[in-house]
């Protein structure tokens, strides 16, 4: 069996059954995260993936603990790292109050980037695939180090997403562990980046560009304009802010929800479930389909 924790909308799971694996049990708390993930076939367990304790055995184990405290627009995410790196130790060494805290810092959601390398220790699974922002990138060093004396070939570091066929620039931080087999740096599957054009071919004769809703260079104010031929920015839970422009200039409309999850690597059969707000926020956290497929090929 396949655990599948943080499990959301089902990026991990559409790639896995891409590769022809269904034998997986996702948990997740969210109810609308959930509703969609089944309407695509997916198998979810509703709840605090804590309140399922790892058991065995697990074929392999895949997670992507929720990220916001963890992102460059925390405040306090460079001390909740500094922390977060204390506890991962003394949970690897099987301590549970490393899981609990306490920290000002440490709340809830932070303290959740420290469960995957729990069930790792008690599970052992077979193999390990691990997804969160950039700036997770020293925790998961961090996992590394652990995992290697456990008897796991490892690889992590940043990927750039529009390397493996997401039609948008993202990077994010992942580990990729096996017991089985050497673990390296995932095979890019592209040279160029996938374009808008490409992913969405309805408009591909439009003319249309994309405004982003985000701050280009740490400048909020200076909102980034790509055309179709170029990849999207990263889609985030407030993806739908962007706005496509005609050539002269005038706004056209918003991006909307089906077109984020298809820059996302989602099919257009995908059904989104929840209010528009919060469906954002589901496509948005979600690992893009395409460079899950290209992780799980390194670990399986």
């Amino acid at each position: 069996m396949i655990r599948e924790d943080f499990a959301g909308a089902g990026g991990w799971s559409e790639a896995l059954r891409q590769l022809g694996r269904t034998d997986v049990v996702g948990i997740e708390a969210d109810p609308d995260a959930c509703a969609t993930a089944e309407s695509a076939g997916h198998h979810r367990v509703q709840g605090d993936v804590r309140a399922y304790p790892p058991g065995g055995p697990l074929e392999g184990y895949v997670a992507s603990p929720p990220c916001q405290p963890l992102s460059e627009a925390a405040g306090d995410a460079r001390l909740l790292l500094r922390q977060l790196l204390t506890a991962a130790d003394l949970v690897a060494a099987g301590h549970h109050q490393g899981l609990a805290g306490p920290s000002p810092v440490l709340d809830a959601r932070g303290l959740l980037s420290l469960w995957p390398l729990h069930v790792v220790r008690v599970a052992r699974p077979g193999w390990v695939a691990l997804e969160q922002v950039r700036t997770v990138q020293p925790l998961w060093d961090r996992y590394a180090e652990h995992l290697r004396r456990w008897g796991y070939s490892c690889w992590t570091g940043r990927l750039r997403a529009e390397l493996y066929g997401v039609p948008q620039t993202r990077q994010r931080s992942v580990l990729l562990a096996s017991r089985l087999r050497l673990v390296t740096l995932p095979a890019a599957t592209h040279s160029e980046p996938v374009s808008m054009r490409q992913a969405l071919p309805a408009l591909a004769a439009s003319g249309l560009q994309l405004r982003s809703n985000y701050g280009n260079n740490g400048v909020p104010g200076a909102r980034g304009m790509r055309s179709l031929d170029q990849p999207a920015p990263t889609i985030t839970g407030k993806a739908t802010r962007c706005w496509w422009v005609h050539p002269d200039g005038s706004k056209a409309r918003n991006l909307t929800h089906l077109e984020a999850a298809a820059l996302q690597g989602f099919g257009p059969s995908y059904t989104w479930h929840g209010p528009a707000n919060h469906r954002d926020d589901i496509i948005g956290n979600a690992v893009p389909v395409p460079m899950a497929v290209a992780c799980l090929r390194a670990v399986l």
